[in-house]
């Protein structure tokens, strides 16, 4: 929140060892979503859409459509970034539809950056494509949405 991302990645990193070393599986997933984050504003996208990956994983363990949320819109962050709309418009709907239907609406300090990558990937698809997409991307079960997630 600092601005100094490449001391948090490290202190994550740290983290993350001592988790794994311990088999804390949920923190595994936490920590490993925080640094999909990071990954993200440093604009290596390969590296978050690795993480996110790894993180959703692991969530589909836990069942946690919140958390499952989270990382689904840092995915679809990414995945805009690198111009993967269609992609990044269903990521968002799942993120979407996870949040309604747990009633966990995004915190205020994340829902410009959301707003922000959904109008980037509406102004860069043709009105039926986002909406096909955003329809496609709600209908998901919380499972459904992470193997949809994982097959990008």
């Amino acid at each position: 929140m600092r601005g100094d991302v490449a001391r948090a990645t490290a202190l994550l990193e740290e983290a993350r060892a001592q988790v794994l070393a311990l088999g804390i599986t949920w923190d595994i997933a936490n920590i490993t979503t925080m640094l999909g984050h990071l990954a993200r504003q440093q604009q290596n996208y390969a590296l978050a859409r690795a993480r996110y990956r790894e993180a959703l994983a692991l969530y589909r363990t836990f069942s946690s459509p919140v958390y499952t949320a989270s990382c689904l819109e840092g995915y679809a962050a990414a995945m805009c970034a690198e111009g993967s709309y269609v992609q990044a418009t269903r990521l968002c709907a799942q993120a979407s539809a996870l949040r309604e239907q747990t009633q966990a609406p995004l915190p205020p300090a994340e829902r410009e950056a959301f707003e922000q990558t959904v109008a980037s990937a509406r102004a860069a698809l043709d009105e039926s494509t986002f909406g096909r997409e955003w329809r496609t991307g709600t209908l998901l079960t919380h499972d459904e949405a992470i193997d949809d997630a994982l097959s990008n």
